[in-house]
């Protein structure tokens, strides 16, 4: 039995439900057990399509309300083997009783009008029962038609130690290079020139779009580091007349965006751009990107198994302020994280009148993106889900005031976290 991270996996599947949840107004929510080991043995393949198989259902019959995941230790069967359960319950539709027991047979749905309008789980229930029973468990549910469902199935797995970590290959210091950067958030720049000065890069910034292409036309650069959504002039378009001022040479140009899907990057490259780093920016990706275009500049092999590309860490147990993540976003320099959270303190009253004084879908819109960032730099998740589900829902048009009372809360709540912190750090 292979060796696995279930809070990862819960973190995986939470994640990949994450934006189909938001555009319905739903919140995520996961419980695990404090007792329960993060790491176990067995079978991720067929847990990961169990859990995926009832939290999707959750998600398409649930209108409003939450979707929370549950994972419980039931108990001990051997020394080296426990019994896992699994709850996932919702506030959908529910199931009538007597229902109940067809919910399970393939192609059997408990209700054709219900079928019609959100589909079927077609054999999803189905294979899900079988493959929990190879994981020597039962799968059940509980339902009340109206008031919600509670899936829940055992499996038993084995207790494993966790894997030693493998020391990540030291980056060699890079040549000083010259760098470019647009971005309208203070807390992003202020990391940015924090990282990159004390290494003896030069860093010229401009807060817009419309800045970046005059300073870009005066200067010689060796790097851009570009924001996606800018006042003024966005980065798509200061991209766009960037390439056009160019002659013969072509500066590396890289998106920072928290914007991951597909169609987001397809654009970024349509106009222009080279790569991605992912908000909120981690340093050892940042080091790297600049590591590699040193490199290149000075005729030197890039750095190795390093990409500059930023991918987006999965959510999984969402505090409200997570100081280890924070602390990571700064390199693990505590002084930095002091100055970003202070800065965010003193900024935040302004950030909640603005949030409160939109009206129009995009300038709300335009707040929720920018914030998106400064929560995630300073490590306040909670705030950053709920940053993340106003701006997807104002991009798609589809304005819940409920989201953005939500944003503003959980902005609230991350602050006094923040302060909370600053007091007893000193």
């Amino acid at each position: 039995m292979a060796a696995f991270d279930l809070h990862a996996l819960a973190g995986k599947v939470i994640g990949m439900l994450r934006l189909r949840a938001a555009e319905k107004g739903l919140a995520l929510t996961l419980h695990i057990d404090a007792g329960l080991p993060q790491w176990l043995a067995g079978d991720e393949g067929r847990l990961r399509q169990v859990l995926l198989n009832l939290m999707g259902n959750a998600v398409k019959f649930t209108e409003q309300g939450t979707v929370a995941l549950r994972l419980l230790l039931a108990g001990m069967v051997e020394a080296d083997t426990l019994c896992l359960r699994v709850e996932v319950a919702d506030t959908g539709i529910g199931i009538a009783e007597d229902k109940l027991a067809q919910v399970f047979d393939a192609f059997t749905q408990a209700d054709n009008s219900i079928t019609r309008r959100y589909g079927g789980s077609g054999l999803g229930l189905t294979i899900s029962r079988r493959l929990v029973g190879m994981m020597h468990g039962t799968l059940g549910v509980e339902s009340v038609a109206g008031c919600g469902s509670t899936f829940y199935f055992t499996a038993q797995l084995g207790v494993a130690d966790a894997p030693q970590a493998a020391a990540a290959p030291p980056l060699r210091p890079a040549a000083p290079i010259c760098v470019l950067l647009a971005e309208d958030n203070a807390l992003n720049r202020k990391l940015v020139e924090a990282a990159l000065q004390e290494d003896g890069h030069r860093l010229v910034v401009a807060e817009d779009g419309q800045q970046a292409v005059g300073l870009f036309a005066g200067g010689q650069f060796d790097l851009v580091l570009m924001d996606m959504q800018m006042p003024v002039m966005d980065g798509l378009r200061a991209t766009q007349m960037i390439r056009m001022l160019e002659a013969g040479t072509r500066t590396p140009i890289v998106a920072m965006t928290a914007n991951t899907l597909p169609s987001d990057r397809e654009r970024c490259f349509a106009a222009g751009m080279d790569d991605f780093l992912t908000k909120p920016i981690s340093l050892p990706g940042l080091y790297a990107l600049v590591s590699r275009v040193s490199a290149q500049k000075h005729g030197l092999a890039p750095p190795p198994d390093y990409s500059p590309t930023g991918v987006a860490a999965v959510e999984q147990v969402l505090p409200v302020f997570d100081l280890a993540c924070a602390l990571d976003t700064c390199g693990g320099r505590l002084p930095l994280l002091r100055e970003m959270a202070e800065l965010f303190c003193a900024d935040w009253p302004e950030t909640r009148r603005s949030l409160q004084a939109a009206e129009a879908c995009a300038a709300l819109g335009q707040v929720a993106h920018k914030l998106k960032g400064s929560f995630a730099s300073v490590g306040l998740r909670q705030a950053e889900l709920a940053a993340r589900a106003l701006d997807l829902a104002c991009r798609q048009e589809a304005l819940d005031e409920r989201l953005c009372s939500a944003l503003i809360a959980a902005g609230e709540q991350g602050a006094r976290a923040l302060k909370d912190w600053l007091e007893k750090a000193g």
